[in-house]
Order: C-alpha cells, then structure tokens, then sequence
C-alpha cells in the first residue's frame, strides 16, 4: 500500500489492486494550493473549505461525508461522528473519524477532532495499523491530546496531520511538539512524500512515527 501525503490533512491512499482513496481535499485558503488528483474514493470528514474542496479531485466514484459503512471493491469504509471541539460542537459541530480497511490493514483518520481525550472514542476505533491524527491545535486536539489518543490506540504507524507548515497560514502548532513524544528511534523521515506502509508496519519497533519531508 502506498499513501501519499498531499499536505494538511490530505492524503492519497492506494492499496495493491490500485484503488485511490483520497481524504480531505484543501483550498488555497490553507495557504497553498493542493495538487490536482483522482481517486476512487473521497472522504470529506467535514464541510469546512480546508477539507472539502472536491473540485481538487477526480474520479470520486464514492463520496463520504457522513456517518455509515461503506463498500468499494475489496476496500470497507466506516464512518462516525466526533466534535470539532472541546464544547460538544458548540463552536464548530461535528467531524468524521474514519477506518478503512484493505489490504489486512487497517487505517484511521481522525478528521479535525477537537474532543478531549475520550476513552469512548478510543474503544469505538478499536484496532488500527495506521493512525493519522491532527496535532496543530486551536481547530484541533493539540499535540499533548494527539499523543494520549495515538498511546491508547497503540497503532504501528503514527502519522500527524493538520499542523502548521512553511506555507501553511493557519495560527497552529508544527508538529515538532508531537514528535518529541517519541524516541528517535521510532521517528521515520519520509524525505518527500511517499510512503510504502511496508516500510513501518514490518520495522522491529513497536511505534513508528511517520515525519514527511514535504507534501505534494
């Protein structure tokens, strides 16, 4: 499988039978724009211009932007809802958290989930392989609340996602603060954009954090 880190919390996900799966598309309102793609498959965990922007992606013969489960070839999609905030969405509603499972891997994508650490939710996601989690705060659970969710659910792959980058306008967190939650030795850099999940789910480590170079 190989997952490609389009920038913010975008990524390219194809398995082995080359379905593409695509999350959350960006505007240029991130602060640069994300690279034209097509996918099969498009999740949109909410409908904020920093994570819907279709128009970015074609193809997308499955839509997903509300709760459910999901089929797409040999590829199983489920879906539920979480706050975008720490004030039971008073302030920004709702946002998806999704699994896909393909490939015997399971992946999940937390969406921009704002809830305090919640042991609900964790136990609700259950077993993942690779988590990709938001770290930047201020629209987001910070750093501090991204590592005790990736602890307790103690995927193979940690990759951050939503956090403040070179280009990135948004008044969030780099995600420097969250890799140094971990041993250098868990740290994985990706010098580019790519990553083959066989690269962390067979290394010896228990954890494996993934640190992209740069997006696409």
């Amino acid at each position: 499988m190989k997952i490609c880190w389009l920038g913010h919390s975008a990524f390219l996900i194809e398995n082995n039978s080359g379905i593409k799966i695509v999350t959350d598309p960006f505007d240029e309102y991130v602060g640069y724009k994300m690279s034209k793609v097509f996918a099969d498959v498009l999740i949109t965990s909410h409908e904020h211009k920093d994570h819907n922007n279709s128009n970015a992606v074609d193809g997308q013969r499955i839509i997903i932007s509300k709760s459910g489960e999901y089929e797409f070839g040999d590829v199983r999609i489920f879906a539920f809802n979480v706050f975008h905030d720490d004030r039971g969405g008073a302030l920004r509603g709702t946002t998806l958290v999704t699994k896909i499972v393909t490939d015997g891997i399971t992946l999940c994508h937390m969406g921009d989930i704002g809830e305090n650490f919640n042991r609900a939710i964790v136990d609700k996601i259950g077993f993942v392989d690779v988590l990709f989690v938001p770290v930047g705060g201020v629209y987001t659970i910070d750093c501090a609340t991204a590592y005790d969710y990736a602890k307790e659910i103690n995927a193979k792959c940690v990759i951050p996602m939503h956090y403040k980058t070179d280009d990135c306008v948004f008044p969030i967190d780099t995600a420097e603060k969250f890799f140094d939650f971990y041993n250098s030795k868990n740290i994985i850099v990706i010098n580019g954009n790519n990553l083959l999940t066989e690269t962390v789910l067979t290394n010896e480590s228990n954890v494996n954090v993934v640190k992209f170079k740069c997006h696409a």
